[in-house]
């Protein structure tokens, strides 16, 4: 019978090998029709324009091995020339020079519609085509350092010109097209995805696109809110909305309980923990009833408290009473 049903009893959620399949069953025969990436995707071309250039031609070096074409921009495109690693600059692939004294650089439709191109879709294939845009599969960017700049007491015009706005904009659309595109942000991710497309033929995970996207959009955030907060400083102003980015330091051996993860020590954004692991691994989440002893004992305290789990670790019940 004409219509939409579900195969043999078993919606999207698990098919595995696809996500978000759209299918029909027309003539007691089964029609699955792409309408989302693959788990492995394959990487063709991939954008890199980074500050942070750590281990960049270790990358560059994978992704010519992969047969990636490279796009890039600026310095990062000089470095890869000057190793003698193929690149396109990025503005003979827009047809525009970089200008303004390089803050227009990537803000241009061959750039953003190649990142953000639904794969398989008509209407975006189309588009593609008639525009001359080709999909770009993998961006690797790093922002301008405007956290380092301030933190050298650089002029206003100086971190004015730190705050960058090319690069949030493309991870952005990146992280969103997920399905299709492979976002790195971090230095420390490119090891994961050299190693990824050698064990796949050139290919990623979803999996980990997705958890590039998170990581990507974590990335965003806190780099606004460190431009936010300063700006807000430098107009004796309070921000009107006040946020506090934190970052992973390390995770805790394992959970207090079998089906809870374990827990993690995270830091502020740029920060260094008030306090250093001397010996072994730290076990469990450290509970509040161990961290108030270790605390609390050289005040002469005596406390108790009443156990429950890390995720109702506020509603801890304490007294305290003079030794």
């Amino acid at each position: 019978m004409p219509g939409s049903a579900q195969p043999m009893g078993r919606g999207p959620s698990q098919l595995t090998f696809l996500q978000h399949c759209r299918y029909s069953y027309t003539s007691k025969r089964l029609f699955l029709t792409l309408s989302c990436s693959a788990d492995l995707v394959q990487v063709k071309r991939a954008l890199i324009s980074v500050s942070d250039k750590t281990n960049l031609l270790v990358l560059a070096e994978a992704l010519k091995n992969a047969n990636v074409q490279v796009l890039s921009t600026g310095g990062t495109a000089k470095a890869l020339k000057e190793a003698g690693l193929p690149v396109t600059d990025v503005s003979d692939y827009t047809g525009f020079p970089e200008m303004m004294d390089g803050r227009v650089k990537t803000l241009h439709p061959k750039v953003h519609g190649g990142l953000l191109a639904l794969r398989g879709n008509a209407d975006h294939e189309k588009a593609c085509t008639d525009h001359g845009i080709d999909k770009i599969d993998m961006l690797v960017v790093n922002l301008y350092p405007f956290q380092a700049t301030v933190a050298k007491g650089a002029d206003f015009d100086t971190c004015i010109e730190n705050i960058d706005i090319g690069g949030p904009a493309m991870i952005r659309g990146a992280a969103k097209n997920h399905p299709f595109v492979t976002v790195l942000t971090n230095v420390d991710q490119y090891a994961k995805v050299i190693e990824e497309l050698n064990t796949n033929k050139g290919s990623t995970t979803l999996k980990t696109r997705r958890t590039l996207a998170a990581a990507a959009y974590s990335h965003c955030a806190a780099y606004d809110s460190a431009v936010s907060t300063w700006f807000s400083a430098q107009n004796n102003e309070e921000p009107a909305v006040t946020t506090r980015a934190y970052e992973l330091a390390f995770p805790l051996k394992y959970g207090c309980n079998p089906h809870q993860l374990p827990a993690n020590i995270y830091s502020l954004h740029g920060a260094t923990l008030p306090f250093k692991v001397l010996n072994g691994k730290v076990c469990a989440s450290p509970s509040p009833s161990r961290l108030f002893h270790f605390f609390l004992c050289p005040l002469s305290f005596a406390w108790c408290s009443s156990h429950v789990s890390q995720r109702d670790a506020g509603g801890y019940r304490w007294r305290s009473v003079a030794q």
